[in-house]
């Protein structure tokens, strides 16, 4: 369990990170209207989250006893996998990061 709660505090850093570094480059380029947006997509991805995370919830608690354990098993492997896959794209890319974001926010404004 606390491992558990340590990866998703661990991912919400991360995701924080992120969308302060949004923030702030909007505040940089005098896009605060854009503010509100970022905030609407954070909000959108805490709702798929929290729906996923409900599907999930339901099948489980409808599979037969011999079915759990092989959801639980490919989950895990999917779960390990992704963040094996962002561990990896974190080391290549944290160094420009900040960049990177900006780059893409910037290319997205024009």
């Amino acid at each position: 369990m606390l491992a558990n709660f340590l990866i998703g505090l661990r991912e919400g850093l991360e995701a924080s990170l992120i969308v302060g570094i949004l923030i702030a480059f909007a505040v940089k380029v005098d896009r605060r209207d854009l503010i509100s947006r970022i905030w609407a997509g954070v909000g959108a991805a805490v709702i798929v989250s929290l729906g996923t995370g409900a599907t999930i919830f339901y099948i489980l608690a409808e599979s037969s006893d011999t079915v759990q354990p092989i959801i639980v098993g490919a989950l895990s492997v999917l779960a390990a996998g992704l963040l094996t896959w962002m561990i990896f794209w974190m080391a290549k890319t944290a160094r420009n990061l900040k960049g990177s974001l900006e780059g893409s926010m910037q290319a997205g404004l024009s």
